[in-house]
């Protein structure tokens, strides 16, 4: 891919975070609180941990929603649930077993107090995805009949435990940490990789994961690209020709995708992820057309800072 002049949000994020260290609550289980500063790196780790957390979380839900559209029958359906039910088991034990651990080791002085509260974010992060996709599967499982899921050893009314358990494993203290390390929960149309990065998920090797993935970075280049929009000034000629070869770009990757969803249908495999994948070189180029135009945090500049595009920051189209 051509390079191109790109200032990353997230670079940008952090810089700001180096102005000063967060102060946020002290120690859980102790008699009152004590203002506890989180280090720069500390801070750093538990936001990116917990957005890298929130990414994954929207791909598995896109893709287990595709996959029970896909289904053909009940059985299939039924099928795809258990399955999900057995990994969420997994998932709330392995959540279960590192909150143990990390606690220990804060107790026990080998982690500091920044580092534990930074891990605990990805963690409450990690609750926070659990207890969605529960959700998701419960709503799925009731749409099922009992007969159906009683086949498979599915208990509607065991995902609902599994619900209460992901809810109640940590509590409102460890919320307000996370959301002094990490901020609110985002929402389904602000997930994503952290702050602006600008690279693309790789691209799976079968066509029902690649449809999600492609899915989902198209989402986060139209959302990166509405927002950059709104700090473009009609009278700055190079910040416009900047937006239109991001727009163009995501037009581009739109039919791209449009074309793979043909193909997969027909199953043809080796077309669909071609188109897939040129989907995705699209989208590379709309997330860093936008990154060049969002602003960083107040006093630095904006990502466009260099001029109109040059010879070798890329034409407009796929790289």
């Amino acid at each position: 891919m051509k390079a191109v002049r790109v200032v990353s949000v997230l670079a940008l994020v952090t810089l700001g975070m180096l102005v000063a260290p967060a102060v946020v609550m002290g120690q859980l289980g102790q008699g009152g609180e004590t203002a506890v500063e989180t280090a720069p790196g500390e801070r750093l780790s538990g936001v990116v941990g917990s957005q890298d957390v929130e990414h994954e979380s929207d791909l598995d839900e896109r893709v287990f929603g595709i996959h029970m559209a896909n289904a053909s029958t009940d059985d299939v359906r039924a099928d795809v649930i258990a399955e999900r039910v057995g990994t969420l088991k997994e998932r709330l034990e392995t959540i279960e077993d590192r909150k143990n651990a990390l606690e220990a080791a804060h107790e026990d002085g080998n982690i500091s107090t920044g580092t534990y509260q930074s891990r605990l974010a990805k963690l409450e992060a990690e609750r926070n995805a659990l207890e969605r996709a529960t959700n998701q599967t419960n709503t799925a499982a009731g749409q099922l009949p009992g007969d159906v899921l009683a086949e498979r050893g599915i208990n509607v009314t065991a995902i609902q435990h599994l619900q209460e358990r992901a809810h109640n494993l940590t509590g409102p203290e460890v919320a307000e940490i996370a959301r002094s390390i990490a901020g609110d929960p985002p929402g389904p149309g602000d997930r994503g990789p952290p702050g602006g990065q600008t690279d693309v998920r790789e691209l799976p090797d079968n066509t029902t994961d690649a449809t999600a993935v492609v899915e989902t970075e198209l989402v986060r280049a139209a959302d990166r690209l509405e927002r950059a929009e709104r700090h473009v000034d009609e009278d700055d000629e190079n910040a416009r020709a900047v937006l239109e070869q991001g727009k163009q770009n995501l037009s581009i990757a739109n039919e791209a995708f449009e074309r793979g969803v043909d193909h997969a249908a027909a199953n043809e495999t080796e077309e669909a992820l071609m188109a897939f994948e040129e989907a995705m070189d699209a989208i590379e180029v709309t997330l860093e057309r936008a990154a060049m135009l969002l602003p960083g945090p107040p006093g630095d500049p904006p990502g466009l800072d260099n001029g109109p595009p040059g010879p070798d920051d890329g034409e407009a189209g796929p790289p």
